[in-house]
């Protein structure tokens, strides 16, 4: 009597079930579902286009920022000139502007002063002088050291700028001072010995 014998994976083949390899190879020569790719590629374009009109928005509302910022600077220096006063509900742009116009008015207050000692005591020494030029401009950026960085900035920038400019009007006053007391001593001296000549000529 002949035995039958079942070869491995005959019986799944014979009752419809696929082996695993036989699954493999199906799936690589079967067409492709055009539907699913379309889909896919249709949902990334979708996607791809949502984000470059996000990102040209953010870009748009981050440069209308900008100006709105800029706006309000003006509008602070524009009320700091005309001499007027903030209201309450300043915002920190429009405080900025304004601080910028009267910070650099007070600190040309600051160099008139300077100016004005110089003219006054022209023999000041330099050691004197230095004192009262550091406290007064210290106390002005004392003043602006809490506010916004670029007007505490913009004042040191300035009142360096402003030291050529107080530097030749010292020296000019001291030039003025030395030539002035030469005068004084000349004539002093041309009095002295006229006095003495007529002292000479009475006696």
């Amino acid at each position: 009597m002949v035995q039958r014998t079942e070869v491995q994976g005959m019986q799944q083949l014979a009752t419809g079930q696929v082996s695993r390899p036989a699954q493999v190879v199906r799936r690589a020569v079967e067409p492709i579902d055009d539907s699913k790719v379309k889909s896919y590629e249709t949902t990334n374009r979708i996607l791809g286009a949502l984000g470059e009109f996000v990102d040209a928005s953010s870009e748009a509302a981050y440069k209308q920022a900008q100006i709105d910022v800029e706006k309000k600077k003006i509008s602070g220096m524009a009320t700091a000139v005309s001499g007027g006063k903030l209201g309450e509900e300043v915002n920190k742009a429009e405080l900025m502007g304004y601080d910028l116009v009267q910070s650099q008015s007070e600190l040309a207050v600051v160099n008139e002063e300077l100016s004005k000692a110089i003219m006054a005591q022209p023999d000041m020494d330099d050691e004197t002088y230095s004192k009262m030029r550091d406290a007064k401009y210290g106390d002005l950026l004392a003043k602006y050291q809490d506010r916004d960085p670029d007007v505490f900035k913009a004042i040191s920038i300035k009142a360096q700028e402003s030291q050529g400019v107080l530097f030749n009007i010292r020296t000019r006053a001291q030039k003025e001072y030395r030539d002035y007391k030469a005068k004084e001593t000349l004539n002093y001296n041309i009095n002295s010995q006229l006095d003495g000549a007529r002292s000479v000529e009475q006696g």
